[in-house]
């Protein structure tokens, strides 16, 4: 199933600056596209260090690269990454932002912008390990119903 809920086929694909495929491999037929996004993204980077490519400066990826393991590869191999993430995983910590500053979309529609410091996965780390603390950046917009969110506890 897609984001859309539709049924489709979702290969790995990796773009640059946003209009040039870098990368693009093909995937089991009935695989979803959070499936074996970490071993698609050790491939890519073993080819790019083939070509002499060690560190990217930016990442960006959509919410399927929201693992712990996608995330242990990155650290190693991109200065700065951004990952999208499904709102149920995160929404928890949204009463905690504070600092909303306006901005403007890609469409150049009214959002707001805010983040905080959290330590996601905390699961994943072993008794005693330290958990790593990265940046949530969450955006709002106003509804065009005007009801209230329960977790933001505003219009927007």
């Amino acid at each position: 199933m897609t984001y859309k809920r539709a049924y489709g086929y979702q290969p790995g694909i990796c773009f640059l600056n946003g209009d040039r495929v870098l990368y693009l491999e093909n995937r089991n037929g009935n695989s979803d596209a959070k499936s074996f996004q970490g071993d698609t993204l050790e491939r890519l980077f073993k080819i790019l260090a083939k070509n002499g490519i060690s560190r990217l400066d930016f990442f960006r990826a959509d919410a399927a690269s929201y693992q712990y393991e996608v995330i242990e590869t990155l650290e190693g191999k991109v200065d700065t990454f951004y990952i999208g993430t499904r709102r149920s995983y995160v929404e928890k910590y949204y009463p905690q932002v504070k600092n909303w500053q306006k901005a403007k979309d890609r469409k150049g529609e009214d959002i707001q912008v805010g983040d905080i410091s959290f330590k996601p996965f905390s699961n994943r780390y072993r008794k005693g390990e330290p958990q790593k603390t990265y940046r949530l950046l969450v955006k709002k917009k106003k509804r065009n119903d005007g009801q209230i969110d329960v977790f933001t506890q505003d219009g927007l």
